[in-house]
């Protein structure tokens, strides 16, 4: 695996059933740690696009432009279709 330079970088490998993501940070000025959580898709009609959504959600976090409902521009990821259920 090419390393990661700085917690800014994030390394997504899309898998056979889902998304891994990978990232670095620093723990203190001569130690540093490198993170990964995986989005697995669950079984069912829905479960790629539910695995991406919660990969969206992380990424917004993980950059910090989650925001607030109270801020005038923010960034909202929504899923829709037939089947309003999707979230």
């Amino acid at each position: 695996m090419e390393e990661l330079a700085t917690r800014w970088d994030l390394r997504i490998v899309r898998g056979e059933n889902g998304y891994r993501c990978n990232w670095l940070e620093d723990l203190d000025d001569d130690h540093a740690q490198i993170f990964e959580t995986v989005f697995e898709e669950e079984e069912g009609e829905h479960g790629e696009v539910e695995a991406f959504q919660r990969l969206l959600y992380f990424i917004t976090e993980h950059f910090g432009m989650i925001g607030s409902k109270h801020d005038a521009r923010r960034i909202r990821i929504t899923t829709g279709g037939e089947d309003e259920d999707l979230g």
